[in-house]
C-alpha cells in the first residue's frame, strides 16, 4: 500500500495470541499511515529498499555493473523468475534500467544496471523524509 508502513511487533503477536483484535478495541494497529502524502521519491525509495532481495540486487548491480538476470540469479543463489520479478519492481521505480525496452526483450540477453542518479535521489529523499524535512 502506498503511504502505509507494514510492521509486525512483539506486542502485536502477544495481543493476537491472547485473543485481542489487533487494530480495533484499543489493540495495536496493524498499519500506521503517514499523516501526509509522501513525495514520489520517498514512495519509490520505500518500494525499492523495502525487501532484502531488492536490496541485494541493487548492491550486486552497483558492484558488478550491468548484468543479466541469469548472472544475478546465479550470484545470489536465487531462481531467475524471482530475480526478474524484483527487477521489474526496481525498473518501475526508475532505479534499474534495461538495455532493451519492455516488449522487445524476448530472445535477447537483457543487461540490467542501476541508474546511479536515481539511486542518489531516492537515498537523499528517504533520508530527508526520516529527518522530518
Amino acid at each position: 500500500m502506498i503511504g502505509t508502513l507494514h510492521f509486525k511487533s512483539h506486542v502485536c503477536h502477544e495481543q493476537m495470541s491472547v485473543g485481542k483484535r489487533v487494530g480495533q478495541d484499543g489493540g495495536v494497529p496493524r498499519y500506521l499511515r503517514s499523516p501526509e502524502a509522501l513525495p514520489e521519491t520517498v514512495e519509490a525509495a520505500m518500494t525499492s529498499f523495502s525487501l532484502a532481495s531488492q536490496h541485494a540486487l541493487i548492491r550486486l548491480l552497483v558492484r558488478r555493473g550491468p548484468s543479466t538476470s541469469h548472472q544475478l540469479a546465479t550470484a545470489l543463489g536465487a531462481h531467475v523468475n524471482s530475480v526478474l520479478k524484483r527487477l521489474r519492481v526496481l525498473e518501475s521505480e526508475g532505479l534499474v534500467v534495461a538495455d532493451f525496452p519492455d516488449g522487445q526483450r524476448h530472445g535477447h540477453h537483457v543487461l540490467y544496471s542501476v541508474d546511479e542518479a536515481r539511486l542518489e535521489e531516492l537515498i537523499a529523499a528517504f533520508a530527508e523524509s526520516l529527518r522530518g524535512r
